[in-house]
């Protein structure tokens, strides 16, 4: 019986994984600027930068002002290189242990972050689960402010929620399974039952509702840079100042 959810696992993860090279966009000119949710997934997508961790300063506007932050990235889990965003890395996120993602993770805002600087986390799938351990990990608490942590498709990771900083927002497509996959399911119902969920015209179709949904404008739109519903936040940045690092 475990070798049989082992391998539907296995199966389902596999079809996550296929569409995001296939989704991206030719580089643009100007400043990248991310006012809805949707925007933020596209970054997290796109390919421009050439990396599945994204390190870049940011100005954060909001109704009550602007600020200057550290947008941090993560891209999904991947099957067909020997990067760390694999398999066995969603594993130790699913029951809140290090993997080598996490290490890359945080290597890289080690690296390419200055110390004392504010952090919007934002990740897809089995990123969406490092950027969780990474907003409870006291060696980026106490080195960095954490603002915020958006997720897409993501399995909730438990984790110790004393240890929290910022604000999680779990944004999930109804038609998606790939948030299922979590063990929160059984050992924290309540928290597994907080994501925000919307659903676009994804039924039977495993692969667009955790693929492309978060990019739809129709289903998504109404969301903010930051995950708020009606929200005005935005992120702007620089696409030269972007810092990408493989997985």
């Amino acid at each position: 019986m475990k070798k049989a959810i082992f391998v539907l696992l296995m199966f389902c993860l596999l079809g996550s994984a296929l569409t995001p090279c296939a989704m991206a966009r030719e580089a643009e000119i100007g400043p990248y600027v991310m006012s809805s949710a949707p925007a933020v997934a596209d970054f997290i997508f796109s390919s421009e930068f050439r990396g599945e961790l994204q390190f870049a300063p940011a100005t954060l506007e909001t109704a009550e002002g602007s600020q200057e932050v550290w947008i941090v990235a993560l891209m999904g889990i991947n099957f067909y290189t020997r990067n760390s965003n694999n398999l066995f890395s969603y594993l130790h996120a699913a029951f809140n242990t290090r993997g080598r993602y996490f290490n890359r993770a945080k290597e890289g805002l080690l690296q390419n972050v200055p110390e004392g600087a504010k952090l919007v986390l934002a990740g897809h799938s089995l990123g969406g689960m490092i950027a969780q351990q990474l907003m409870c990990a006291e060696e980026i608490t106490s080195r960095y402010e954490v603002l915020n942590t958006l997720t897409f498709g993501s399995p909730y990771v438990v984790v110790d929620t004393d240890k929290r900083e910022g604000r999680l927002v779990r944004l999930e497509e109804q038609y998606d399974i790939i948030p299922k996959f979590s063990v929160a399911f059984l050992l924290a119902p309540d928290d597994y039952k907080g994501a925000i969920k919307r659903a676009g015209p994804y039924s039977g179709d495993t692969d667009a509702a955790h693929n492309r949904s978060y990019r739809n404008m129709d289903v998504w739109g109404g969301f903010d840079a930051l995950g708020t519903e009606n929200g005005a936040a935005k992120l702007v940045l620089d696409r030269d100042a972007v810092a990408s690092m493989r997985a």
